[in-house]
C-alpha cells in the first residue's frame, strides 16, 4: 500500500496540518500498513505494547475488562488512532483494541517514533502536540463524567459507597492525585 501527503492530509487533518509535504513524506516512511481481520485483537489490555494505530479504514473497538466481563467503551474509525500512549511511554495497554470489521491500519512502533525524534525532531514534536492536545480532550470530558455521575436528579438511584469509591480512584488517576 502506497500513501502518499494528498491522501494522508485529508484522512488526518489535526495530525499534519503543520505538516509541510517533505515531513508528511517523512512520517508516512515510518508508518507500516498492516490490514487487520474483523474480530483480530490489536493491543491486549495489561500486556506490553509498544505500537500505536493510526486507522485508514475499518472500525476498531475500544474493549475495557470490568468484573470478568468485556466493555465496549468506544469505537474509532478512519482518521482516528488508538495505542498513542506507547508512543509516549511504552509499557502495559490500559485496554484492549479489537478490530469491529476487517481495517487497514498505520503502525507506528516506540522504536521507529524515537528514531523519528532522533532524525526530525520537529515532526516528532508536532506529532506529540497533537497527542498531547487530543489527551487533555479526552481528560476534560472524563473529568465531566465523573462530575455527572456524582451528582444525582432526585429520579435516580443513590450512587452506592462501592461506585463513589470507584469514581474517586478514577478521578484520582485522571488528576494525578492519588491521596
Amino acid at each position: 500500500m502506497n500513501i502518499n501527503p494528498d491522501q494522508l492530509r485529508p484522512r488526518f487533518p489535526e495530525l499534519t496540518r503543520h505538516m509541510s509535504r517533505d515531513q508528511q513524506l517523512v512520517l508516512i516512511e515510518r508508518l507500516d500498513p498492516r490490514t487487520i481481520a474483523a474480530n483480530e485483537c490489536l493491543i491486549q489490555d495489561g500486556e506490553s505494547c509498544d505500537v500505536m494505530f493510526f486507522v485508514w479504514t475499518g472500525r476498531l473497538s475500544i474493549v475495557l475488562n470490568f468484573d470478568q466481563q468485556d466493555l465496549i467503551v468506544g469505537s474509532v474509525g478512519p482518521g482516528a488512532w488508538v495505542g498513542e500512549i506507547a508512543v509516549m511511554d511504552p509499557g502495559a495497554a490500559c485496554a484492549s483494541v479489537v478490530a469491529a470489521e476487517e481495517s487497514v491500519v498505520l503502525a507506528l512502533t516506540t522504536e521507529a517514533f524515537a528514531l523519528l525524534e532522533q532524525s526530525h525532531p520537529v515532526i516528532a514534536s508536532l506529532i506529540l502536540q497533537v497527542f498531547s492536545k487530543e489527551m487533555a480532550l479526552r481528560l476534560r470530558a472524563s473529568n465531566r463524567l465523573l462530575l455527572e455521575l456524582m451528582s444525582q436528579d432526585e429520579d435516580q438511584q443513590p450512587v452506592s459507597l462501592r461506585e463513589q469509591d470507584w469514581i474517586k480512584k478514577v478521578g484520582g488517576h485522571l488528576t494525578g492525585t492519588r491521596g
